[in-house]
Order: structure tokens, then C-alpha cells, then sequence
């Protein structure tokens, strides 16, 4: 009448702050850790993409309403960096805002991706809200190149939901002038 063993899995520590939290948990899990492996089919294609991407600082301070960032996105490497850009006067130096990493989104507790951002999006970067508000024409060729990744950036279906709204009065020209 002997009982069954049962095993009992132990939660991993808190990450510690040294290295990344994979490295954490693989130095948990094995005694002799091992790199993680990178997808190098994703490295290979999208060696050298940088996609930029203009932010505005919206936290509510009328002292930040005039700072700007870039948000740099590496899709190779899943990697962000922010850097500010510099505005005479107003107190804040321009330059390096958040070293090349891979950002975690305090939001979902998922690391940023591509998904994450796109114009009009709002995302939390050490402990600032930055407001998308434009992206560099590289990177909206990128995203349009990639319409079932990205279907915000597909031209025909923002055409489609913007057609009922083509004979609206508020939306035409009063000077009777086109696009162009």
C-alpha cells in the first residue's frame, strides 16, 4: 500500500533584473544553460529593417505637451528603442530615451511588437504615454507591403470603410479644389 509519488512544480523566482528574464529561466531550469535559439528565417529576411515612428508625450503635463520621440522598432529582433528629440527650451535634454531593448508593454505584460504600434496608438515606454502620431514612409511601405499582418495598413480596406463617407458635405472642399 505504498501511496503515489506526486510531483510538485516549483514557480520560478522573480527575475532579478541581471541578464534577460529568458536567461533567468533557463539558468532556473537547466544546470548547464544553453543560449535560446533566434529564428534566423526572420533574421534573414528582415536584416536591417528599421521602422521609425514619431510619438508625442500625453501625460496630461502642459510642460510635456512639446516633447517628441522617435520610436525605433527592429522587427529582426523585436527590439525598441525611443530616443527624444530636442526642443529648445524645454528643459528636457534630446537623445537616448530608452536603450535598443526588447520592451515589455505594462499593459498586457507581453513584450512590444509590431502589432503594438501603429499611428493613433497610445503605448506606455518607462512609465511615459507616448502617442503615435505619424510614421515615416518606410515604414508605412512595409507595413502596406504585409496587409495580412497588418490589416490597419491595408489601402483597400481603409478605402472601403472610408466609401460611405465619400458624398459627406462636412468632408468636401469648399473651395471646390481635389486632393491634388
Amino acid at each position: 500500500s505504498e501511496k503515489p509519488l506526486r510531483h510538485l512544480k516549483l514557480a520560478p523566482p522573480p527575475h532579478n533584473g541581471i541578464g534577460t528574464e529568458e536567461d533567468s529561466l533557463i539558468n532556473c531550469e537547466m544546470i548547464q544553460p544553453k543560449a535560446h535559439k533566434q529564428d534566423l528565417a526572420k533574421l534573414m529576411v528582415l536584416s536591417g529593417e528599421n521602422l521609425r515612428f514619431e510619438a508625442k508625450c500625453v501625460n496630461g503635463e502642459a510642460e510635456d505637451e512639446c516633447r517628441r520621440f522617435v520610436i525605433s522598432y527592429l522587427p529582426d529582433t523585436d527590439r525598441t528603442a525611443v530616443y527624444e528629440m530636442p526642443v529648445r527650451n524645454s528643459g528636457h535634454m534630446g537623445g537616448k530615451f530608452r536603450e535598443k531593448s526588447r520592451i515589455k508593454n505594462p499593459e498586457t505584460g507581453k513584450y512590444f511588437s509590431l502589432q503594438d504600434l501603429y499611428v493613433g496608438n497610445t503605448v506606455t515606454i518607462c512609465s511615459q504615454p507616448l502617442q503615435i502620431i505619424r510614421a515615416d514612409e518606410h515604414c508605412l511601405q512595409f507595413l502596406e507591403a504585409r496587409p495580412d499582418e497588418f490589416p490597419w495598413a491595408n489601402p483597400a480596406a481603409c478605402a472601403r470603410k472610408l466609401q460611405p463617407l465619400f458624398g459627406e458635405p462636412e468632408l468636401q472642399d469648399p473651395a471646390g479644389g481635389g486632393p491634388d
